[in-house]
């Protein structure tokens, strides 16, 4: 089985390569990991990307295109992706458990039909939010979207937990640690970035977005509630 990481990334290059590193030398499997970046072809670190990428072991894929939200360059890495499961990922986690993707795969083995949210410790939300989630690439056909699209910056995995939490498929992964080193928690500064994606008002607009949007992620989990095996 196959699982697609899936990571827009700017001017991090260095973090984006720490990031895979510490997935593929923990993973139980490597072989059956890719991890896929997207990368705006405008972005100063190009080459530096482009480098990487021809150096890099196959697993590691890198998209190129123009500048746009997280919200839609998920999605056109998941449309390109070859995972049955896609995990959200970030260019500032770092994995620390060994086996991690065995223990993925035995907690969601009981869910035969494939519906569910799955996510790590990331060291900061726990079991209350699920920063990063994992979904089967069922429920990205069936909804025909990995990230809704429509947010600037945040909301992306509210979005997704949101669903989860309706159908009562919510798995949290205690076990596995994937430690998110966000600017807040003290471990990295605030870089560009970082500051870009919380400029002009872009927060404010993507929450007032997300909590007009309820009717459609009702309706999105209606359409997976169908193939759900009871």
């Amino acid at each position: 089985m196959t699982i697609s990481i899936l990571t827009p990334t700017r001017e991090r290059c260095e973090k984006a390569q720490r990031f895979a590193s510490s997935v593929l030398n923990t993973a139980d499997r490597p072989e059956n990991i890719e991890l896929f970046f997207y990368v705006d072809d405008d972005d100063p670190q190009l080459t530096q990307y482009s480098n990487w990428h021809l150096e890099s072991p196959h697993q590691i894929r890198i998209h190129i295109g123009p500048p746009i939200s997280v919200s839609k360059s998920w999605n056109i890495i998941a449309d390109l992706c070859n995972g049955d499961i896609l995990i959200m990922g970030n260019d500032d986690l770092i994995y620390r458990t060994e086996k991690w993707d065995k223990v993925l795969l035995q907690a969601i083995s009981k869910y035969h039909d494939q519906i569910y949210v799955a996510w790590f410790n990331d060291g900061i939300n726990g079991e209350k939010h699920c920063a990063f989630p994992a979904v089967s690439s069922q429920w990205f056909e069936i909804l025909g979207y990995f990230t809704p699209g429509i947010f600037e910056f945040i909301a992306n995995d509210t979005w997704v937990f949101d669903i989860g939490r309706k159908l009562n498929r919510l798995v949290y992964i205690e076990d596995v640690y994937a430690e998110h080193e966000h600017f807040s928690t003290g471990k990295m500064k605030a870089d560009e970035t970082t500051m870009r994606n919380r400029r002009d008002g872009r927060i404010q607009r993507d929450l007032k977005l997300y909590n007009e949007t309820d009717h459609t992620r009702f309706e999105d989990a209606e359409k997976l509630r169908k193939y759900m095996i009871k």
